[in-house]
């Protein structure tokens, strides 16, 4: 039987796993900082994601953070119904060292680097 802290980054890596490729989900460290039980019976997690530099931090957050709020919910919701109690994870993502990406150096050069994105047009 796995812990409770294996079972918290077993959930999160079976969706690392599934939303990215490569080596990405394999260089990822976990590290569960915080374990506060609540008072009316809850828990609250606080885990971390180690990762090698910003560019790939940036990769696992997306816009607006969506994919890790997105990791959240369905960690949150797939534990609680696990434990049987409300569970409320809070996610970090760390990056080692700084590095800068080639959409960044492109930018930082002045370049219209806007059009190489795949953007789908708003509709309003």
């Amino acid at each position: 039987p796995m812990s409770a802290v294996q079972q918290v980054e077993q959930v999160i890596s079976n969706f690392l796993f599934c939303w990215f490729n490569g080596t990405v989900p394999y260089d990822i460290e976990h590290k569960t900082v915080g374990w506060t039980p609540r008072l009316d019976g809850g828990l609250i997690i606080e885990h971390e994601l180690v990762v090698a530099d910003n560019v790939v931090a940036r990769m696992i957050c997306g816009v607006r953070n969506r994919i890790v709020i997105r990791l959240r919910e369905h960690v949150n919701r797939i534990l609680s119904e696990r434990w049987n109690a409300k569970v409320e994870l809070y996610l970090w993502v760390r990056p080692i060292k700084q590095r800068i990406s080639r959409y960044d150096e492109q930018r930082a050069l002045g370049k219209n680097v806007e059009h190489d994105l795949k953007v789908r047009p708003s509709v309003h």
